[in-house]
């Protein structure tokens, strides 16, 4: 029997959080990549059967604000506290799932994507497929663990040994949402705790690393395991401009700035429960 489902799929863009200050630079620059990067590689999914929404800050500036709301095809929700807190757990799927009726659907599934990684052009009609029409206990985790790590001058093909930053999270509305959690329920490393059945799909994701994330380098996070052919073009982007975007170089204050935020989040959410 096939399901009826709703699909959203969230991108978290400029939130404010405890270790981040939201800098003009910053955002300007996080813009950028996401309309070149994560936006059309969304966008250009096969499948349109998703509802895409960027998870933003209330206390961006008016201009910020309105070039991140002029993105045709996306909605835009604002959430987070003033003091820089994220709002916690069955909070957090309220405000999400406020904007829709879901009274017509028995599934809904929930996927998280970074503001600087790409989706492959099958990924949401893959995690549909599965999403509609197998009987696999919910909540299930749908995820790649393969990632193209790609940076100015560089890119590795990885498994990694944890679950990723972009995955898909399956739960049963037959009966109501109260108890639904979305993929923010854990955090992503932890969302398995959550999951009832784990489904692997050989989708790789693309990691781009940039001044704002540049702990993929060559001796980064993960080995590089075998070469493996990829077209950019396959995920909704052009591989000129991204790779342009990348060898940009920054201001030096912005950078310092960023390597003190990077150590401070490590620290933060390396000692989270």
């Amino acid at each position: 029997m096939t399901s009826k489902i709703k699909h959203i799929v969230m991108t978290r863009l400029n939130q404010k959080w405890v270790y981040r200050d939201l800098h003009e630079d910053y955002m300007q620059y996080r813009l950028d990549l996401f309309e070149i990067g994560t936006l059309k590689s969304v966008i250009g999914q096969s499948d349109k059967d998703f509802t895409f929404i960027i998870l933003t800050s209330p206390t961006l500036p008016d201009h910020i604000r309105e070039r991140t709301e002029s993105y045709s095809g996306v909605q835009v929700i604002y959430k987070d506290r003033k003091d820089g807190n994220q709002i916690p757990g069955r909070s957090f799927a309220k405000i999400l799932l406020d904007p829709f009726d879901l009274g017509d659907y028995d599934k809904i599934v929930t996927t998280t994507i970074d503001s600087d990684d790409l989706m492959r052009f099958d990924y949401i009609k893959t995690v549909n497929n599965i999403a509609r029409n197998e009987n696999n206990a919910m909540p299930s985790l749908i995820r790649s663990l393969a990632t193209i790590n790609i940076g100015a001058s560089f890119s590795k093909y990885v498994v990694r040994g944890f679950n990723p930053p972009l995955f898909s999270f399956v739960e049963d509305i037959k009966n109501g949402t109260e108890n639904v959690g979305t993929c923010f329920c854990r955090g992503h490393k932890c969302i398995n705790r959550n999951s009832k059945s784990i489904i692997d799909i050989d989708v790789p994701f693309v990691m781009l690393q940039h001044a704002s994330n540049n702990l993929m380098g060559k001796s980064g996070i993960s080995k590089k395991l075998r070469d493996y052919k990829y077209k950019l073009s396959d995920y909704g982007v052009d591989e000129k401009e991204i790779l342009s975007f990348l060898r940009k170089e920054v201001p030096e204050d912005y950078q310092k700035r960023e390597d003190s935020i990077r150590k401070y989040r490590r620290s933060f959410v390396g000692g989270r429960k």
